[in-house]
């Protein structure tokens, strides 16, 4: 939204979607994001069982499923960047974990570029990815670098290219016209 700043155009993909398909019926709202929560708590346990012990991973990824924070970014329709940001950013890392040839390297890399195209926080799934390649993957980590590197770059370009002139706006804050009085008050 270029009234905002943002730029989550995966969020808007899927909202222009469903109004097309199902109009404003909110069960195919509330629905796809509740399955896509559960999907996301699978593969947390698909990543956490390469590191830790089955059990042990079964019941970080119950732990992340129904833990009060993870159930209001599930049953807030407007949170499906979240849901999608994740989903995509824990895919990038499940393919990297699994990549054996170079060119999976950059498989795995360069599906990062969807967290970014879901929520802005998406940037730090790049930095989780560089982490786990240096790490784990030392030989891959020039690749790696550089694929990460023209991802975020080719994420800029979209986001300029969008948004106009400038990469950043941030809505001036009503608060910061009330004095310090009524600041504490609010």
């Amino acid at each position: 939204n270029i009234l905002t700043g943002y730029y989550r155009p995966f969020m808007l993909l899927f909202f222009y979607t469903t109004r097309i398909l199902f109009g404003l019926n909110p069960f195919f709202y509330h629905t796809p994001q509740i399955i896509l929560g559960i999907v996301n708590s699978f593969l947390v346990f698909t990543l956490f069982k390469r590191f830790i012990r089955r059990e042990v991973a079964f019941l970080c990824s119950l732990l992340f499923l129904i833990h009060s924070i993870n159930q209001e970014t599930v049953a807030y329709v407007s949170n499906i960047q979240d849901i999608l940001f994740f989903l995509f950013g824990i895919l990038g890392l499940l393919i990297l974990t699994r990549a054996k040839t170079s060119k999976e390297v950059v498989i795995g890399a360069a599906v990062m570029l969807a967290p970014l195209l879901s929520k802005e926080s998406g940037i730090l799934f790049i930095f989780i990815t560089l982490v786990y390649v240096w790490l784990f993957k030392k030989n891959k980590i020039k690749m790696c670098m550089l694929t990460l590197i023209s991802i975020t770059l080719t994420y800029l370009a979209i986001r300029l290219i969008s948004q106009g002139t400038s990469l950043f706006w941030i809505e001036p804050s009503p608060i910061r016209h009330l004095s310090l009085a009524e600041r504490l008050l609010h």
